[in-house]
């Protein structure tokens, strides 16, 4: 498949191209790389242009040693690919970005996925920012191999941490991206207001994906985005934690194409 390594300001990242037709754009969390949408890609590409790429210090992108814009770099990537507009699906961070993108660019959106996401400016819980800043503290302390197993242990990936045929694939993503632990820049726009409070101004055709064993905050997040957005549509996935597309892809597939065909 082509691959291509852009530059953006102050760094690059790295992108993965298939298919033809109308854009399809895959931004993936903070459990792995790019290869989170392995089993989206290719089917995907069946019938669009599909492009995937790594966050900056995540995948093959560089590792940002500054603040930077995940928005730009968004914005940077269609531009060099010459797409005007695109369906823009994201997962956790990715969706949360999508969100931001579709605030601030709108016109290049044509229908948005939000998977497992929350709007940045979401109040979270002192308990969940205490159990992740442990994992970025004990690859400070400790070392970056035990920060990868305390990220493996988090509730949000509970089943895709035992799951066959998912669980070999996250580990070997968050192993080869056990670097991010120890970012300081991580992919989130600063905006003033927050998507948190603009959700109402979303007019871009949404669906909100979750999966029903993720924990409650993210399902929280998204049951008040499928209401806030207006139109927005929701799908809870069963037996799915926070990579339903890993989790129940052929159900998850499934809602996608439906959401991105429809007219």
């Amino acid at each position: 498949m082509p691959s291509y390594t852009l530059k953006v300001t102050n760094g690059s990242i790295h992108c993965e191209i298939l298919g033809q037709g109308h854009p399809v754009i895959l931004i993936h969390g903070g459990f792995g790389d790019r290869r989170m949408w392995d089993q989206q890609f290719q089917e995907l590409a069946a019938h669009y242009l599909v492009v995937r790429y790594d966050h900056r210090g995540f995948g093959r992108s560089s590792f940002p040693d500054q603040l930077y814009s995940p928005v730009e770099d968004l914005l940077r990537l269609m531009e060099e690919l010459k797409i005007q507009q695109a369906h823009v699906v994201g997962n956790s961070i990715g969706g949360s970005l999508a969100l931001d993108f579709a605030l601030q660019y709108p016109e290049r959106v044509n229908r948005m996925v939000l998977v497992a996401a929350g709007p940045n400016g979401y109040p979270v819980p002192e308990k969940h920012t205490n159990a992740i800043g442990k994992v970025f503290e004990t690859a400070q302390t400790d070392s970056l191999d035990r920060a990868v197993e305390l990220w493996l242990a988090n509730p949000m990936v509970a089943i895709s941490s035992r799951q066959p045929g998912v669980k070999g694939h996250l580990r070997v993503m968050i192993l080869e991206n056990r670097q991010i632990f120890r970012l300081k820049h991580w992919p989130e726009e600063d905006m003033n207001p927050p998507a948190a409070e603009r959700l109402n101004e979303i007019r871009v055709p949404t669906m909100v994906i979750f999966g029903e064993e993720d924990i409650a905050l993210v399902r929280e997040m998204g049951e008040i985005m499928a209401k806030r957005i207006p139109g927005a549509e929701k799908i809870i996935l069963r037996e799915a934690d926070h990579l339903p597309q890993m989790n129940r892809p052929r159900h998850f597939n499934q809602s996608l194409f439906e959401f991105l065909e429809r007219i």
